[in-house]
C-alpha cells in the first residue's frame, strides 16, 4: 500500500458501547456501530455499507481493496470477493479512523504528547 486511506473523522465515529442491536440506514441488518453525518444530520451504519457504498468508499474502493488484501494476506480477516467480509469491517473501518486521526493531527501541527 502506497499511501494510508484516510477519511475525514470527523462525520464518521463509533458508537459508545451499547446493549442496543441497531439496524445500519443502509442495509437495514441488525450489528451497525458507526454514526455518519454531522449533528443533527447523523445515521447509524454498520462498517461494510460505509467501505462499500458510500461516495467515499466508492471513491477509495482501490485503496481500501488494497489495505483488506494487505490484511487478509497475513490472515487476519476474512474477504470475499476482493471485500473484506462484514463480520470483519468494523475492524478495518476503526484502523481506517484511527490512522486518520493521527495523520490530521500531524497535519495540523498539535502538540506530540510525551508518555
Amino acid at each position: 500500500m502506497k499511501r494510508p486511506v484516510i477519511v475525514d473523522a470527523e462525520w464518521i465515529r463509533p458508537l459508545t458501547s451499547s446493549d442496543e442491536t441497531l439496524h445500519c440506514a443502509k442495509c437495514l441488518q441488525p450489528g451497525a456501530r458507526w454514526l455518519v453525518g454531522r449533528h443533527p444530520n447523523t445515521s447509524v451504519w454498520c462498517a461494510h455499507c460505509f467501505l462499500y457504498d458510500t461516495d467515499w468508499g466508492k471513491k477509495e474502493a482501490q485503496s481500501i481493496s488494497e489495505l483488506v488484501e494487505e490484511v487478509g494476506q497475513q490472515g487476519h480477516l476474512a474477504t470475499r470477493d476482493g471485500k473484506v467480509a462484514r463480520d470483519d469491517a468494523d475492524r478495518i473501518l476503526s484502523a481506517i479512523v484511527m490512522v486518520s486521526k493521527m495523520v490530521k493531527a500531524r497535519q495540523s501541527g498539535a502538540p506530540r504528547r510525551i508518555t
